[in-house]
């Protein structure tokens, strides 16, 4: 029993338009979906730890966005080039 265990992996369904599935596929190649998916849930993630409720209700009403999570986690990540040298 402790085997079937180790090898469970929580997986997540949302509903998404048909318009924005079209968009999705023509622009994410396969294979990298679950990993842009896995990007985008961690800045989630993030930013709920760091903010809260408030961050998910800027998150829900659009106030912030996936490039904001992205920038969250390029910071995060030690990749922020804001003020170096070019």
């Amino acid at each position: 029993m402790k085997k079937i265990m180790d090898d469970y992996r929580p997986r997540i369904s949302v509903e998404i338009s048909q318009e924005d599935h079209a968009r999705m596929q023509n622009l994410i190649p396969w294979g990298l979906i679950s990993p842009v998916i896995r990007a985008l849930l961690q800045g989630v993630l993030d930013l709920v730890e760091q903010g809260g409720p408030t961050a998910l209700a800027l998150l829900i009403t659009k106030r912030i966005d996936a490039k904001d999570l992205l920038l969250l986690q390029s910071t995060k990540d030690g990749n922020d080039k804001k003020g170096e040298e070019e």
